[in-house]
């Protein structure tokens, strides 16, 4: 798994806002009700809900923890919202099947991890992409770097005519000799 980067280990400001807009989108949804507000579970004689039940309870908790800066990872995030919903599935709910809490709580995990992941999925591309950009970034400076000191070391420091010079040799030294002007060339000392 070469091109998977590795877990993402802090709950960035940026990453927090954007977990923060997915847990207000599964918080307004209908279905959500009770993981949004609670189990009435003395309504529903639902009496060893809270022996089962392990914090947090609802969403609402989840949050309060996140606008209070309490999540350092988005896994910890993650594992708070998939234990509200673990709660409500795991439950045997006699009494309260018509409400039917274990099977919308289903659901709503389901969307939560494919949304979830889609979120760290992106973040991640991005750091990629970013990492990318820093080492063409570092490469750039260093080829400058490299550049600057060849252009030192390997130019004239006059005005640039004795590279002209060298050109017309050059440029002389690789045209055919034709006998006859060699000799009148040496005929008259050129």
């Amino acid at each position: 798994h070469e091109n998977t980067p590795p877990p993402i280990k802090v709950l960035s400001e940026e990453l927090s806002m954007h977990v923060a807009v997915l847990l207000e989108t599964f918080i307004s949804k209908p279905t959500a009700f009770y993981m949004v507000d609670g189990i009435p579970w003395q309504t529903w004689q639902c009496l060893d809900w809270p022996t089962h039940a392990k914090p947090p309870l609802t969403l609402t908790e989840v949050r309060h923890k996140l606008s209070i800066g309490q999540y350092e990872t988005p896994g910890q995030f993650a594992e708070d919202v998939r234990n509200v919903f673990k709660n409500c599935t795991t439950y045997h709910w006699r009494g309260a099947k018509q409400y039917r809490v274990d099977i919308r709580a289903n659901i709503l995990w389901e969307e939560f991890n494919l949304e979830y992941f889609q979120i760290l999925h992106d973040e991640s591309e991005e750091r990629k992409r970013e990492s990318s950009r820093k080492r063409a970034i570092d490469a750039a400076q260093e080829n400058g770097a490299e550049l600057l000191e060849y252009s030192k070391t390997h130019t004239s420091s006059e005005s640039g005519d004795d590279a002209d010079d060298d050109d017309e040799k050059r440029s002389r030294d690789s045209e055919p000799i034709d006998p006859k002007q060699e000799a009148e060339a040496e005929a008259t000392g050129q």
